[in-house]
Parts: C-alpha cells; structure tokens; sequence
C-alpha cells in the first residue's frame, strides 16, 4: 500500500491518501481534514480516481474539506455508525468551541461502519476497529500491516478526552484493544507516525 500524507488545517491534521498495488490509479482518502484545494490537487498530480472518503470519527478538523472533495469527485463517504452525529451538529463535532460559524458537513453517508465491516480496496481490505474514548463512536483502519488510529492513538501519546462523547475509561480500554493486535506501524491523526512495538514499550503494555 502506498500512503501519502498530508498535514492539513489550523489543528494540523493528518490527512491520508492511500493507493494498492492492483490498481495504483484508484485511492481513498482518510480524514479530509481541510484545505480540499490542496488534496484535489494532489489527486490531479498523481492521476489518482478517489473512490472513497473514510472518517475515523467526526470532529470537525477531520472533515472540514468533506463536502468540497466530494462534490469534486463523487467519491462515497463512509463514517462511524456511533460518530455520525457530529456530521451535523457542532456541539458534537467541537467547532463551536474554536470558530464563530459552526463547522457542518452537507454529505450524508454512504455507508454506516462498525466493529469488523471489511472494505475491500484492490488487493488489500481495511477492517474496522472500534475504538471509543476520544469520542463515542472513533474508529481504526487496519490493514494488517498498517493502522490508522485519528485521535485515538500518537506517537508518544493519546486524543483528549474531555469534549462531548469523550471517556478515560474506554479510551484506555481502546488503547489496550490496538495494543493485543501484531505488529502495524501506526498513522495518526496528528503528528508523526510510529509502530505499535514503540508505543507498547512507551505505555509498559505487555500482552
């Protein structure tokens, strides 16, 4: 799988582009964080055919750019069952506590995700894990080799916990739930990426 990133808006957040190797024109994105000019013209670049927008949860500064990449590409949208709230309400989504005009997305989802929904793409599937505490209904990606955590899971740390949905006590449980899986590296949400192996050592898991 080739994934390219793309560290985007005034969180920076991290927006991934993924391609398989059966057929490298098609892509999905996850987390259209913001600035959609950017990532569609990424696509241009790369002759990419985006097939998919994939959220792994819904505050605002990871879907920002939804409607405009969308609307650009007729790409289905897939979100979290328990997340999809925040797709049209600010007081779930956070924007209200950072901008005057609340942050909504027009776009309603194609597909609903929970724990275990496969998504082929190519070659290669991405399984749903899902993984509560940053916010109700936040989910993981797993390929098997890599895995997208959004907030859930930083190198050197965690999402907070203290806005609307957020819990301690699952997203610790969470934590121990990407934790028991083999060996991934790791692409987050915010920052740089890293490998389970580091994080488990970091957090003193031992399986």
């Amino acid at each position: 799988m080739k994934i390219k990133s793309l560290t985007l808006g005034a969180l920076s957040t991290n927006c991934y582009i993924i391609q398989n190797d059966r057929d490298p024109s098609a892509a999905m994105l996850i987390d259209p964080a913001a600035q959609p000019q950017r990532i569609l013209k990424e696509l241009e670049k790369e002759h990419l055919t985006l097939e998919a927008v994939l959220l792994t949860h819904t505050h605002f500064d990871h879907f920002e750019a939804l409607d405009e990449v969308i609307d650009a590409t007729g790409a289905k949208l897939y979100c979290p069952l328990k997340d999809q709230r925040g797709l049209g309400d600010f007081m779930a989504n956070g924007s209200v506590l950072f901008y005057r005009t609340p942050i909504l997305a027009r776009k309603k989802p194609d597909q609903l995700l929970s724990e275990g929904d496969v998504i082929p793409f190519g070659n290669e599937t991405l399984t749903v894990v899902e993984t509560p505490g940053h916010t109700l209904g936040s989910i993981c990606y797993d390929t098997g080799k890599q895995i997208f955590t959004g907030d859930t899971l930083f190198c050197g740390g965690y999402g907070r916990t203290d806005l609307p949905g957020g819990s301690d006590e699952e997203l610790f449980y969470s934590l121990k739930k990407i934790f028991a899986l083999g060996e991934r590296d790791v692409y987050p949400g915010h920052g740089p990426t890293t490998n389970l192996s580091a994080e488990r050592q970091l957090f003193g898991y031992n399986q």
